[in-house]
Parts: structure tokens; C-alpha cells; sequence
């Protein structure tokens, strides 16, 4: 690990793993709660360069099973300080599965990050996003950002091009202690 608060540098290295716990059925897919769980392995980084914040990160998630899939990851944020605490931001995040599950043969109908319904040919996905934060307090932020799938334009079935979602909006609240 790097971390340099002064040259507003930070960087990392990681792993996590998620156990299977919990399972939601619909139909005959088990969305959630199958095979041995995942194990993520990831770098990230972030520096700050006056009132510009750039963060990134890189890494796999392997599942430990053949029900589900595995996939790259990689996400890449800035944001630019333009007002006192004032913070509009762009996003970029790929997913890029390179191992498909057994759950749902012939498909490729993609869950991203949200869910693993476990098809076995899932397609790629990358969304640009736009947003802002703003600093309410020196404890409190808020934001909130525009997510678009730009390689679906649209939900699919029957082995076409799919995935789960084609836009998103997200809204945060962080506090820090």
C-alpha cells in the first residue's frame, strides 16, 4: 500500500471473498446463493492534483464454482473541485466476463455487478456516467450520477444481445466520522 496525503497520492492492492449466503429463486435460476462464492482481486488507486481527483482500479472477480461467471473489471472516476465543495464528475466502468456459468445454458443475458444469473456466454458491458457531489458539511456528502450502457441499447431475450439494465441513476449520502 502507498499513501501519501500530502502528494495526494493513495494506492492498494486487495482480495475479497463473497460467501454464497442467501438465495433468491425465480423460476429454476438461482440469482443469488449458489456454488462456493467469488474471490476478487483488485488494485485501485487515487491522486489528487489541486482541485482534480482522479481514481481507478483494476482486477478479476473469479467465481469459485462453475454456476456462476467470472469476469475483469476495470473503473476509472474524476471529478474537478469548479465551486467551494462542488464536485461534477464522469465515470467510466467496464465489465468483461471471461469464464460464462451453467445456470443458464446458451444465453447471454448479463447480470453485471447486481446480480450472477450464471448464463453461459455473457456479453460485456460499458457504462459512462455523469454526475455530482456535493460537500454539505465537513462530515457530509452528497451526490448523485447518470449511468448509460453503451454497449446494449436494449433488453433482449431469446440469445439476443441483453443485459439487465440500459441506464441507471444512482444516489448517494456519505458521512464520515
Amino acid at each position: 500500500m502507498v499513501s501519501d496525503p500530502e502528494g495526494g497520492t493513495i494506492a492498494t492492492i486487495g482480495a475479497r471473498y463473497t460467501a454464497p449466503i442467501g438465495t433468491l429463486e425465480t423460476g429454476s435460476i438461482d440469482l443469488n446463493g449458489t456454488g462456493n462464492g467469488y474471490l476478487d482481486v483488485f488494485a485501485s488507486a487515487a491522486q489528487v492534483f489541486d482541485r482534480t481527483q482522479i481514481q481507478g482500479s483494476i482486477g478479476g472477480q473469479f467465481t469459485l464454482s462453475s454456476d456462476n461467471w467470472s469476469y475483469f473489471h476495470g473503473h476509472l472516476h474524476v471529478d474537478h473541485e469548479i465551486f467551494q465543495g462542488v464536485y461534477p464528475l464522469i465515470e467510466a466502468n467496464l465489465i468483461a466476463p471471461f469464464d460464462g456459468g451453467n445456470q443458464l445454458k446458451g444465453t447471454n443475458l448479463t447480470g453485471a455487478e447486481i446480480v450472477d444469473i450464471g448464463a453461459s456466454d455473457p456479453e460485456s458491458i460499458l457504462t459512462l456516467a455523469a454526475g455530482l457531489r456535493v460537500r454539505a458539511s465537513d462530515n457530509i456528502i452528497f451526490g448523485a450520477a447518470f449511468e448509460k450502457n453503451v454497449l446494449s441499447s436494449d433488453i433482449k431475450g431469446g440469445g439476443g444481445e441483453a443485459t439487465v439494465w440500459d441506464w441507471r441513476i444512482t444516489i448517494d449520502v456519505t458521512i464520515n466520522f
